[in-house]
C-alpha cells in the first residue's frame, strides 16, 4: 500500500501537468452539458405535462398522474427516463474520453516515460469505440434508476390524491417491485463497482473489448477482492477529505463575503452593484476553484488506479507460475521488464525475455529475476 501511494506521487510530479490538462478538457465538457440538461429536464416535465393534459386544463405533473391509466403512466414515465439517461450519459462523453486518455498517460508516467498530453489523447484512440456497449448499458441502467426513482416519488404523490380503492393492482405491484429494485441496487452497485475496477484499464492498456474487459477486471479482483477494497478506501477517504477541506475554504469565503454585504437584497444603489459584482465575480471564481480541485483529484485517481491495475497484473503473473506470494512481499525497485499483458497497448512492448530468466513452478524468484510492473520497459 505504501509502494502504491509513493509511486503515485512520484509519477504524479513527473507529468501533472499533462495529466492536469485532459481533465480539464473532459470536465469543460460536463460542465457545459450539465448546464443544459439543468435548462432541458423541467422544459421536457412542462412539455410532457401539457402534451397530455393542454393549456386549459393543465395544474401541474401530480395532475397529469391522478388522469392517466397506470399503464400509460408508466411508458411515459419509462420514455422520459430514458430521454433523461441518455443526455446524462452524453454530458459526460468528453469525460469518458479523457479519463480513457488519462490512463494511458498514467500508465506512461508509471514506466518511466514523460509522455505529452497530445500522445496521451493519440494512444487511447479506439479505446472509446470499444466502449460503447458498455455506454450504452450505462444508459439503460441510468434508466432504470432514473424511472424507479421518479415512479416512487410520483406515484407516493398519486396514491395520496386517489381513493385507495381506485388504485389498481398492477400499480400496487409496481409500486412494490420498484421499492425492491431500488434497495437492490443499492446493495449491488457498490459490489459491482468495485469488480469492475479495472474496466477502462483493460479497454486502453489491453485493448479489449467491452466484454472482455469486463471479465479481466473480474478475474484481477477475484484474487484480491479486499486488497482492491481496501486501496479503493483509502482512495475514497484521502479524495473525500480534500475535497470537503476545499468546500470548507470556500464556504468560509462566502461567509466572509456575506458579512460585508455582498449578495444581499437586489441591487439598487452604487454600493449594492459593486456587491452585486462582487457576488457574481465569486460565483465564477468559486465554479473554476471546484474544477480545478476536481481536475487534481481526478489526475491522483488516474494514476493511483492504474497503479492498482499494474500491481494486480503483477501479482496474477506470480501466481500463474505458481509464485508464493508471501515469499515477494515487495515490489522490487529496480529491475527490468513489465507485467502488463501481452496484448497490452502499442507503447508497452512485451517483456524481453532475453534476459529474464523464466522461472519453474512453485520456485521462489531470487533477486533480480523478478520482474517489476513499475520499470520502463
Amino acid at each position: 500500500m505504501g509502494q502504491l501511494i509513493s509511486r503515485t506521487f512520484v509519477a504524479v510530479k513527473r507529468g501533472f501537468w499533462p495529466l492536469f490538462g485532459i481533465q480539464v478538457i473532459g470536465l469543460s465538457g460536463v460542465v457545459v452539458a450539465c448546464v443544459a440538461l439543468v435548462i432541458l429536464v423541467p422544459l421536457g416535465f412542462l412539455f410532457v405535462a401539457i402534451a397530455f393534459s393542454g393549456f386549459d386544463s393543465f395544474k401541474g405533473i401530480p395532475d397529469l398522474a391522478e388522469s392517466l391509466p397506470t399503464a400509460q403512466w408508466i411508458l411515459l414515465l419509462a420514455g422520459f427516463a430514458i430521454a433523461l439517461a441518455t443526455l446524462y450519459v452524453l454530458s459526460f462523453l468528453p469525460y469518458v474520453k479523457a479519463v480513457l486518455a488519462a490512463i494511458t498517460g498514467a500508465s506512461r508516467l508509471l514506466a518511466g516515460e514523460r509522455p505529452t498530453l497530445s500522445q496521451m489523447w493519440r494512444d487511447s484512440s479506439g479505446s472509446f469505440r470499444r466502449s460503447t456497449p458498455l455506454l450504452i448499458g450505462w444508459t439503460l441502467f441510468n434508466a432504470l434508476v432514473a424511472f424507479l426513482y421518479m415512479y416512487v416519488a410520483l406515484d407516493a404523490m398519486r396514491a395520496g390524491r386517489m381513493p385507495a380503492e381506485s388504485r389498481t393492482a398492477l400499480s400496487k405491484y409496481v409500486f412494490v417491485g420498484a421499492f425492491a429494485l431500488i434497495y437492490a441496487l443499492l446493495i449491488a452497485t457498490p459490489y459491482l463497482a468495485i469488480r469492475w475496477t479495472y474496466v477502462g484499464h483493460a479497454l486502453v492498456l489491453e485493448r479489449a473489448g467491452s466484454i472482455r474487459s469486463l471479465r479481466r477486471s473480474w478475474q484481477l479482483t477475484s484474487r484480491n477482492f479486499f486488497r482492491t477494497l481496501v486501496s479503493l478506501l483509502v482512495l475514497l477517504v484521502a479524495v473525500g477529505v480534500a475535497f470537503l477541506a476545499s468546500c470548507a475554504i470556500l464556504w468560509l469565503l462566502s461567509v466572509s463575503l456575506q458579512g460585508i454585504g455582498v449578495g444581499k437584497g437586489v441591487a439598487s444603489t452604487p454600493g449594492e452593484i459593486q456587491a452585486a459584482i462582487l457576488t457574481d465575480l465569486f460565483v465564477v471564481i468559486a465554479v473554476i476553484l471546484h474544477m480545478a480541485i476536481i481536475a487534481v483529484l481526478g489526475v491522483f485517481t488516474a494514476v493511483y488506479t492504474t497503479a492498482m491495475y499494474r500491481d494486480q497484473c503483477y501479482r496474477a503473473s506470480l501466481k500463474e507460475q505458481g509464485i508464493d506470494l508471501s515469499q515477494v512481499a515487495s515490489l522490487p525497485q529496480a529491475s527490468t521488464g513489465s507485467l502488463l499483458p501481452p496484448h497490452a497497448a502499442d507503447h508497452q512492448p512485451p517483456p524481453d525475455t532475453t534476459s529474464q530468466p523464466t522461472l519453474a513452478p512453485g520456485s521462489v524468484p531470487q533477486h533480480g529475476q523478478e520482474r517489476s510492473p513499475w520499470a520502463r520497459p
